[in-house]
């Protein structure tokens, strides 16, 4: 029993320094209040080329200026309450980056850019709480790759 108690007290010590390393707010909840999840499907391509496969957005290819862009409108997104975002690319070429584009109720003329970690493979996810852009009513977003400096 005593070393059941040691070793889950060594765990939660562990997990309480791992929280702590890495920032997490103590009032952070364990689950979002609210999700919104978009598919691929749903994002209109801006500019570029591309195509709709099985509910995916494919894009082909970029534009004359080798930059790409797609977006959906929003109904009206509380910014305070989506502050992480998560994203999923597939092939998402190393020779490209990729940045978080959108625009706000409260200024519908000004759009927003948040250059993103190149994504991998898999699921990315990027804190938007520490954007200060991030903020009001979001109603469009979307995602522009373009070449990297060095290209």
């Amino acid at each position: 029993m005593r070393r059941a108690l040691f070793v889950l007290a060594l765990a939660a010590s562990w997990l309480l320094l791992l929280l702590w390393a890495g920032g997490v707010d103590w009032r952070t909840p364990v689950v979002p209040a609210a999700q919104r999840a978009f598919s691929g499907g749903q994002f209109q391509l801006v500019f570029g080329k591309g195509s709709l496969r099985d509910g995916h957005l494919h894009v082909d290819a970029a534009a004359e200026d080798f930059s790409s862009l797609q977006s959906v409108a929003l109904p009206n997104l509380d910014a305070r309450q989506f502050t992480t975002l998560r994203y999923r690319f597939a092939d998402f070429p190393r020779t490209l980056e990729l940045s978080l584009v959108f625009r706000t109720a409260e200024a519908p003329d000004d759009v927003q850019t948040i250059s993103l970690p190149w994504p991998g493979e898999g699921e990315s996810s990027f804190d938007l709480s520490h954007v200060d852009k991030w903020r009001g009513t979001i109603i469009e977003l979307g995602f522009a790759q373009f070449p990297t400096g060095q290209v």
